[in-house]
């Protein structure tokens, strides 16, 4: 189906009136990884996931972009992965994706997005509960290797440093019966001298409305210092998350029933040039603290790893099911967060990061590092990352399926 959809818009967008200007780009990706894993995981005794140790895939991009006129330009970007070896037994050998399809039209009165893209919504760091928007986006993901959402974004500038924005959501996953039950959010941004942010509020038919507020402020240190403070804070008055609750033959699944549940994050980064270094060119230093009412707490983990002990011992039919309720990141109120960056290290194409995350609750963590190296004009890029989970039993990343995970990747672009 996806190949006919495809098929479809490229004929739309390139017989739809004159086409002023055509651009085709794309890119190709390669990677190889492995992983130790931890037979004595809760989430996965006994490898009963059927989990590989081993992983090769190749994915390619095409994108295109076609311009209308002078104020509307089609946008598609599709991308083929193939999987000869993976980790999980449940991914699809060969996938065809459409990751971005849309079309823009801009006016100095206003700009309509129709299709399906990426909206960036806050998130300087590394958590970003105010995103209600991109509801596929994963934590350790890369923003380009997003998968969009299908919206309807209408921006109207108020003025030079104001704009109001309406936007809705079509959920792929879920059946609409009709266009009232339709998410629409509303939200205003500003921007004034060295302070900028946005506002919004999501209203939904029978579903009570989520409010949500970014602010960052940038400051100039010195010449070749600079900072970025940074804030953001969502409320809701509902959740669909559920904990473990009762004793042994007692067990049962509770919605979280509360007033409101109120997250925020709160950070900052640092960068520095350093022209003068002959083995560094910059660094970057990153710090933030996560916290949300609506995650578990260390209590409803551990009560989830009793359930899953006792599921596999007298139910072990609904062991695999019961590994949905377990979401990444959201198993602790608190956590923190901590990257440092160093730019033209040793060598002017080759990059270093490390990034640490912290469950505050049980101290477990995850560490994840890795270089990259690129050349021919940044058109081709090769790397390795290191991820590595650590913890004690019964903790958020202690039960990790994966002690430890190499990759090793390449890209060239054309």
């Amino acid at each position: 189906m996806k190949y006919y959809l495809f098929g479809i818009a490229i004929i739309l967008l390139l017989a739809t009136g004159p086409v002023l200007a055509l651009d085709i780009r794309g890119n190709i990706y390669n990677e190889l990884a492995v992983q130790s894993l931890r037979p004595q995981s809760l989430l996965n005794p006994d490898n009963i996931q059927g989990q590989s140790e081993f992983q090769f895939c190749t994915n390619g991009n095409l994108i295109v972009k076609t311009s209308f006129g002078r104020s509307s330009h089609g946008y598609i970007n599709l991308e083929g992965r193939y999987y000869p070896a993976a980790f999980s037994s449940q991914q699809e050998k060969e996938e065809i994706i459409i990751k971005a399809l849309y079309l823009d039209t801009v006016t100095e009165c206003f700009s309509l997005r129709v299709g399906k893209h990426h909206i960036n919504w806050g998130g300087n760091g590394f958590f970003n509960p105010i995103d209600v928007v991109n509801l596929k986006k994963q934590r350790l993901q890369p923003v380009d290797e997003t998968i969009g959402n299908p919206f309807i974004h209408l921006t109207i500038p108020l003025k030079d440093m104001y704009a109001l924005d309406f936007i809705t959501i079509v959920e792929e996953s879920r059946r609409i019966e009709s266009i009232s039950e339709l998410p629409c959010i509303f939200r205003t941004t500003f921007s004034k001298n060295r302070l900028s942010g946005f506002g919004f509020a999501e209203f939904q038919k029978e579903e009570k409305p989520i409010f949500g507020l970014n602010l960052e402020y940038a400051h100039t240190i010195d010449m070749n210092t600079s900072a970025l403070i940074y804030g953001e804070a969502s409320l809701k008055y509902s959740s669909q998350r559920r904990f473990i609750a009762g004793e042994s033959i007692d067990y049962r699944m509770q919605i979280m029933e509360k007033d409101q549940f109120w997250a925020y994050v709160l950070g900052a980064r640092v960068d520095k040039s350093l022209y003068a270094s002959k083995w560094l060119e910059g660094v970057s230093f990153g710090l933030e603290y996560y916290y949300d009412d609506e995650n578990w707490n260390r209590q409803n983990l551990q009560k989830y790893y009793e359930y899953l002990g006792f599921t596999r011992a007298n139910n072990p039919e609904n062991y695999l099911p019961a590994l949905c309720y377990i979401e990444e990141f959201k198993n602790s109120k608190g956590y923190i967060y901590t990257s440092l960056s160093l730019y033209g290290f040793l060598v002017s194409d080759l990059n270093c990061k490390m990034e640490w995350i912290a469950n505050i609750e049980d101290k477990s963590g995850t560490v994840v590092s890795g270089l990259t190296y690129s050349y021919d004009n940044l058109n081709a890029v090769c790397g390795i990352k290191v991820l590595c989970p650590y913890g004690g039993e019964r903790t958020e990343f202690g039960e990790a399926v994966g002690d430890l995970r190499i990759t090793l990747f390449s890209q060239v672009s054309f």
